[in-house]
């Protein structure tokens, strides 16, 4: 329709004017319409961009899992160096900054209990340099005593993560990188010789548990001097049961006060089990760890090893 045929149907102003503000109103509404569709349009796809991202980044971490569950030693290895044994290695997120090591020798066993800065994927990729170094130290060039394999440790991961030579190293240097460990020799004929960084060893004979603390040192600076580490020899006896475990259990928050888990559940777990097989004793352990933990989140990884020689 034309504006003379308009004109003629619409004779006065305000008819004429009336008719413009429909048709503007109506232009605006179509116009607020587009832009509506337009936004959802670009918020599906944002979202579905998101999502994507979101899948790449767990299925890389879903396969860096796989990776450090490869590094970890095989049940043949324990089952040929313990009587009996159990272990709970629980990642926070994923991949865990926990690590455990061991390695048979012909007159006993090294057993390399440890727990690296961080935990997810920094944690992560620092047990793959621990391991790599346990590995150097004690399979190549055969040193099998707790202090000595721990400062040689703290010396290489220092020479590893502290280049002082590169300007990028020097500007980190408020980072502090490396971990808490716990070392132990297990001879066939002997007693067990124990070396530590900040980890405790439980000993239960079925009539109280026994708490051996670690130093207060830390392995990853190229601090720990050759007189620095000592070392604990733990008397074998036939119903001896040796418990080691990260701060992942003891520093977890739960109960109805928030207050952490701490030792004395955990003693009392072990003592009043001590006669079940290690796993079951863990089993244990884990079930109440969980309920104590109710709905708080998790604070960091969760490792306990367990043996009987």
């Amino acid at each position: 329709m034309d504006y003379k045929a308009i004109k003629s149907q619409y004779k006065s102003k305000s008819q004429l004017d009336s008719l413009a503000a429909g048709l503007s109103l109506t232009t605006k509404s179509v116009r607020e319409k587009h832009l509506a569709e337009k936004n959802a349009r670009d918020a599906e796809l944002r979202e579905a961009r998101a999502e994507a991202a979101r899948e790449a980044v767990m299925s890389s971490l879903v396969y860096a899992s796989r990776i450090q569950r490869n590094l970890l030693p095989g049940t043949s290895t324990f089952q040929k160096a313990f009587s009996d044994y159990s272990i709970l290695w629980n990642p926070r997120d994923i991949v865990s900054g926990d690590i455990y090591w061991i390695r048979n020798f012909e007159q006993g066993t090294i057993l390399c209990v440890c727990d690296c800065t961080g935990h997810g994927t920094p944690g992560a990729l620092l047990t793959m340099v621990v391991v790599s170094t346990f590995g150097m130290i004690v399979n190549d060039e055969n040193y099998q005593e707790p202090a000595t394999v721990m400062r040689l440790l703290d010396e290489r991961l220092s020479a590893a993560l502290y280049d002082s030579s590169s300007e990028e190293n020097n500007d980190m240097l408020d980072i502090r990188d490396g971990c808490d460990l716990a070392i132990l020799y297990i001879p066939k004929v002997g007693d067990v010789v124990f070396s530590s960084a900040n980890f405790p060893i439980f000993i239960c004979d079925g009539n109280e548990v026994t708490q051996i603390k670690g130093q207060k040192l830390f392995v990853g600076e190229g601090k720990i001097g050759s007189t620095t580490v000592k070392t604990t020899a733990i008397p074998t006896a036939p119903n001896n049961k040796y418990y080691i475990s990260s701060d992942g259990m003891f520093d977890q928050r739960g109960g109805a006060r928030g207050l952490p888990f701490g030792y004395s559940i955990f003693k009392k777990i072990i003592l009043e089990n001590h006669h079940q097989p290690q796993s079951v004793i863990s089993d244990k352990v884990w079930q109440e760890f969980e309920s104590y933990r109710g709905e708080h989140p998790r604070k960091d990884d969760f490792e306990l090893i367990s043996f009987k020689p």
